[in-house]
C-alpha cells in the first residue's frame, strides 16, 4: 500500500524495483554514497512525473497510462495482451540478473 492507503499502481511498484536493485550493487562499483545519490535521483524523478501527471487538477493523468505510453514509445508495441508493458518492465527489464549484469 502506498502512503495514501491504495493499492501501489504499477508506477509506484516500478519505482520500488528501481530503487530496490540500487541496493544490490556491490560496494566495489557503488559506495553508500553512489548508492544514496542513484536513490536521489530516482525519487527527484518520480516527483517531477507525478508533478506533470497531476498538473491539470480537472483531469490528472493515470499512472498505469503513462508507463503504458512509456513502454509504447520507447521499447515495443504489442496488441497481444493490455498488460504486456508490465510483464515487460518487470519481468525482463527491471529483474535482478537483466540490470546487474547488464553493468
Amino acid at each position: 500500500m502506498n502512503n495514501r492507503g491504495k493499492k501501489l499502481t504499477n508506477l509506484e511498484l516500478l519505482k520500488n524495483r528501481l530503487i530496490y536493485l540500487t541496493t544490490l550493487y556491490d560496494t566495489d562499483k557503488l559506495d553508500a554514497m553512489d548508492k544514496a545519490e542513484l536513490r536521489k535521483q530516482i525519487n527527484d524523478a518520480w516527483k517531477e512525473v507525478y508533478y506533470q501527471l497531476g498538473r491539470n487538477q480537472n483531469s490528472p493523468l493515470s499512472d498505469d497510462e503513462f508507463l503504458r505510453a512509456h513502454w509504447i514509445m520507447y521499447f515495443q508495441y504489442s496488441r497481444k495482451k493490455g498488460d504486456d508493458y508490465i510483464k515487460f518492465f518487470f519481468l525482463i527489464s527491471f529483474q535482478l540478473k537483466t540490470s546487474l549484469i547488464s553493468r
